[in-house]
């Protein structure tokens, strides 16, 4: 609704005679030059007169208006008289609205300002009207009040909903003057109510509590608070606004707050009619909550307005006028809008009560709504009526339960009836059965240093729809157990233990994916079924599709085991930066720092234990296999003093994980066996140790057991042969194995002996014509000991044996374990095979045992 303005009185003086002209008039156009000098002398009775004259004249009188106004130097009266003019002969005029636009932004006078910025509101909303939109939004910080107000006044008629115009009143409402001020908060509220789209609604509430939220301008905080009130849009927001403005340190603003209220209760009764029923609880809501301050403050907000009493009426009014509107608001929308679609009412009825059917199983019995969706997999496809496309839909998305088939909660359900078969199956697998026992060390997480891996600390990577873990680090620093632990914990039946708030069952994969599957198919994927159904113990194949969904929400926790050791052709099967790859958790271990397609992951990465961490090591380690109380407490550090030797031997100053478990193990077995002396014969190299723990598993076989040395002769040939093409451990062919053992006749029975009875190696599924070491630093240290043992003095094979370590391909694979273990060998074993001292002084230099520590 348009303010009248009133126009300012003309200044003592400026009345003149028949013989005297105003500045300025001679340069008016002859035409309407006696009714622009009506307009602007003394009599104001004449006006109304003089305009409708001008309107007479037609195309020459607007052209002559817009002469006056194109000319700078006309007088001020005179051109804001014909800006009157013009608005009430044609503003629609080709060259009106930019003339106005230009005097609203360029001229000297207020008045003039102000009257061109009231002109637009005699224009229709669009078309020339939008060009004059920017310029009044800027005017609202004109030094003039009065332009102010009329660019508000304007813009509420051209362009009320307008995303710019609504951010221009926002602006008003820190305008120095009360009726600005008041205006702008008026129109904020009537554009709220106006506008009509949803989404154009969603963006202004927005901008309106975001302005709300970030400003301490109290004037602002009024306005914006009494807008969302009294537009009914967000009462609550609204009233704590209002709370907080009547405990304004500052009387008038709080005066000025209270003031507000009986305005808000009006227009908001106007406007209850088009509240949603949503909008009108809110409503009521809010008013509730203002009942509640005004009745805890009565006698401060009394002292403020003693016409506090007339201020609750209005409230109250408001209040009643809500409640009865908001009486049938549902039960009335809901007949209506069955009557008038009476299909698709049925068809919302239907799903409805389907939904609820589901939604009570899913909570109930969630495991059930799987077997539902199975067995409704056999029927035939159900039509649809004509009227709804006539196409074919499964029955179970006809019944609906089909979009119940893969809710979190039914792969939970799913999950939990399998976790105990799971877990124990998986206890059972030999890598697991090996790693049984697990002793927390520092590690380096995410670049940063932690004394022990707990799961808290990988909660929050858990939480992202894709989460990649790499533990990566040398051969026997635990990478291996420490991501066995992980698989643990994400089976655990406590919550606070688990690595997310939901159980996952681990895959574990230890072979390349090097077998044949049907066109189409993923290595991988099949792999990772074949896994789980036997890790479940099912006797059906889980389906493509369900398994797609176990990856894809994290309830399957795949765990890719020696990753580095694994062939080029699997590696390239591994794609976790792709969108298309299926698996959503998962835990890579490698002896490099994988890039994996680049992707943000989580590093873990186990570090050696110190010299001052070896002792509580070995303490927590006894403590756990309990024999802690086999030693003494002198006895125990003799230990730890014997076996920080031994690694110094190797320039080492601190212990693999592996390492220090072997040597725990060779002890406790020498003092089991005898109580004297139990120190002696302890190995006093890494080779040393390794081979006495292959002695300590052969003396444990009791039926026919082979010799020791038959099987470290074995033994040192197999891991040769897993190591010789790329000097890291790796995956060896199991007819070349069997053919490098000699006897065919015994080969086999050896094989089987240090698989199935030791333990020590283990052939690859799903071909099971491949095998491997299940310790990577016995492999390295046993092959190197079989080099040394076959090169002896021979200079040549040194030779060839250095310069294939110069191959670039061999540089990024050799394992600088392997390296260690073959200088340690030909320490040991210089005098007995005569090996030259170049070739010790060789390895040495190529052995970075700094690299090595770190």
């Amino acid at each position: 609704m348009a303010i009248a303005i009133s126009l300012p009185m003309l200044w003592a003086g400026n009345s003149w005679s028949q013989e005297e002209s105003p500045e300025g008039i001679e340069s008016v156009d002859a035409v309407i030059r006696p009714y622009i000098q009506q307009l602007i002398d003394e009599n104001k009775d004449n006006n109304e007169d003089a305009r409708e004259e001008i309107q007479k004249l037609g195309d020459a009188g607007v052209e002559a208006l817009v002469e006056i106004l194109d000319t700078e130097n006309t007088n001020p009266d005179i051109r804001q008289q014909a800006i009157i003019a013009l608005r009430k002969t044609n503003l629609d005029a080709e060259n009106a609205v930019p003339l106005l636009v230009e005097i609203l932004e360029n001229d000297a006078n207020g008045e003039v300002r102000s009257s061109a910025a009231y002109s637009f509101y005699f224009l229709e909303p669009g078309g020339a009207a939008q060009d004059a939109i920017d310029p009044l939004v800027k005017a609202l910080q004109d030094d003039y009040q009065h332009t102010r107000l009329n660019a508000l006044i304007s813009l509420q008629h051209i362009a009320p909903t307008q995303f710019e115009v609504v951010e221009g009143f926002l602006v008003a409402l820190q305008d120095d003057n009360y009726t600005v001020r008041s205006t702008a908060t008026r129109y904020l509220g009537e554009s709220l109510s106006a506008i009509e789209s949803p989404l154009e609604l969603k963006k202004t509430r927005r901008k309106l509590e975001e302005t709300l939220n970030n400003t301490s301008i109290w004037s602002v905080q009024l306005g914006i608070a009494t807008a969302l009130a009294s537009s009914g849009k967000d009462l609550k927001t609204a009233v704590r606004f209002f709370t907080e403005l009547l405990e304004h340190p500052q009387k008038n603003v709080r005066q000025e707050t209270l003031s507000y209220l009986p305005k808000i209760a009006k227009t908001l009764r106007e406007n209850t009619v088009v509240l949603t029923c949503g909008e009108k609880q809110e409503v009521e809501e809010g008013i509730n909550q203002m009942f509640s301050y005004i009745k805890d403050n009565q006698e401060s907000l009394n002292q403020l307005d003693g016409n506090l009493d007339s201020i609750i009426q209005e409230l109250e009014n408001t209040a009643l006028n809500v409640r009865i509107s908001s009486r049938n608001c549902f039960s009335n929308t809901l007949q209506k809008w069955i009557s008038n679609y009476p299909k698709l009412s049925a068809i919302v009825i239907y799903c409805l009560s389907l939904s609820i059917l589901w939604s009570l199983l899913l909570y109930l019995y969630p495991i059930a709504l799987l077997r539902i969706n199975e067995s409704l997999k056999k029927y035939a496809d159900f039509s649809l009526p004509k009227w709804l496309g006539g196409f074919n839909l499964p029955t179970r998305f006809a019944l609906l339960v089909g979009f119940y088939n893969y809710h979190p909660r039914v792969l939970d359900a799913w999950v939990k009836s399998y976790i105990n078969t799971a877990r124990e199956e998986f206890n059972q697998k030999q890598t697991v059965r090996q790693r049984e026992i697990h002793i927390s060390i520092p590690v380096v997480f995410n670049g940063k240093t932690i004394p022990e891996l707990s799961p808290q600390d990988l909660k929050p990577g858990f939480k992202q729809p894709r989460e990649c873990i790499l533990i990566w680090g040398e051969g026997g620093s635990g990478k291996t157990s420490l991501a066995l632990q992980l698989a643990k914990w994400a089976m655990s039946d406590d919550i606070e233990t688990r690595l997310c708030k939901h159980q996952m069952l681990p895959i574990l994969i230890e072979q390349d994916l090097d077998f044949e599957v049907p066109d189409g198919k993923s290595r991988l994927t099949t792999l990772i079924r074949g896994l789980l159904c036997d890790l479940i113990n099912s006797p059906k194949a889980i389906s493509e599709e369900f398994l797609e969904e176990l990856l894809r929400q994290q309830r399957l926790l795949v765990i890719l085991d020696g990753f580095s050791e694994m062939t080029q052709k699997t590696r390239q099967q591994i794609h976790p930066e792709l969108p298309s790859f299926p698996i959503n958790a998962s835990i890579v271990t490698s002896r490099i720092e994988e890039e994996l397609g680049k992707i943000n992951r989580t590093t873990i990465k186990p570090l050696r234990i110190q010299g001052n961490r070896l002792s509580s090591f070995m303490e927590s380690y006894l403590t756990k296999i309990g024999k802690r109380d086999l030693f003494s407490d002198r006895e125990f550090f003799e230990i730890c003093s014997k076996l920080s030797e031994l690694a110094g031997d190797r320039g080492q100053t601190q212990l693999t994980v592996l390492l220090a478990k072997m040597y725990a193990d060779r002890v406790v077995a020498a003092k089991a066996s005898t109580h004297i002396d139990y120190m002696h014969g302890m190995p006093n190299t890494v080779t040393d140790l390794m081979l006495q723990y292959l002695k300590i598993l052969n003396q444990s076989i009791i039926e026919h057991p082979l010799e020791n040395r038959i099987v470290y002769r074995h033994a040192k040939r197999i891991a040769w042969e897993c190591l010789k093409h790329s000097y890291q451990p790796t995956s060896a062919n199991r007819e070349e194995v069997l053919s490098v053992l000699g006897d065919d006749k015994n080969a086999k029975l050896y094989l089987d002996y240090l698989e199935n009875r030791l333990g020590i190696i283990k052939t690859i599924d799903p071909g099971e014509d491949r095998i491997c070491f299940l310790l990577d630093p016995l492999a390295e240290n046993l092959a190197a000991l079989y080099l040394v043992e076959q090169y002896e003095s021979n200079p040549k094979l040194w030779h060839d044996f250095l310069n294939s370590l110069d191959d670039k391909s061999v540089q990024s694979e050799a394992s600088p374990e392997f390296l260690a273990s073959v200088y340690d060998c030909c320490l040991t074993q210089s005098e007995n095979c005569n090996i030259p001292y170049t070739v010790l002084e060789n390895l040495k230099a190529r052995i970075n045992f700094s690299a090595a520590e770190n």
